[in-house]
């Protein structure tokens, strides 16, 4: 294969990976967290240090009590060495709780600065340090009711009630 298609092929299905990621998050979904990291991988992660399996406990444990969250992928800058990339990767992330018994939204940008390895064909990450650019905590003034929504309009959820799970396993159309 031409060195340019695959290398093409390459940043798509890292950015394939990252999406898996943040969507793992978001969902509250283990395995498209860990399946993103190699087994021996590493994350530096705020105030968390450890395996992929550990940074899964970790950040499952930090998101149970948001109501909702939402990561926001931005620009990837890749730069190919081998087998090995170094990624780096913007991200908004907002996280809907409860600070001092009010509604809040914490909401920080950053990026991934990653590297990612390929084994048997496949790219994960094995190495993240995340950046974070700023956060700050928002009070919410007023939230929208799920009673002003249209008749039947999905509603995101935690895995696997979200209806992105119907669709991502083959249901395309109702």
């Amino acid at each position: 294969m031409d060195m340019k298609l695959k290398r093409l092929i390459d940043e798509a299905a890292i950015r394939d990976c990252m999406a898996r990621y943040a969507r793992g998050v978001d969902r509250m979904d283990r395995a498209l967290i860990e399946g993103a990291y190699w087994e021996d991988g590493y994350d530096r992660h705020a105030h968390f240090q450890g395996s992929p399996r550990e940074f899964a406990d970790w950040v499952l444990g930090l998101v149970a009590s948001d109501e909702a969250t939402s990561h926001l992928l931005g620009q990837s800058l890749i730069r190919f060495e081998g087998d090995r990339a170094a990624v780096e990767t913007y991200y908004f992330a907002r996280h809907l709780g409860q600070r001092d018994g009010k509604d809040v939204v914490m909401a920080a940008t950053g990026r991934y600065a990653d590297v990612f390895e390929e084994r048997a064909g496949e790219w994960r990450v094995l190495e993240r340090e995340v950046i974070v650019d700023w956060a700050e905590y928002v009070q919410v003034a007023e939230r929208q009711s799920t009673d002003l929504m249209i008749d039947d309009q999905p509603i995101g959820r935690r895995a696997p009630g979200d209806f992105s799970y119907q669709l991502m396993n083959g249901a395309l159309t109702r």
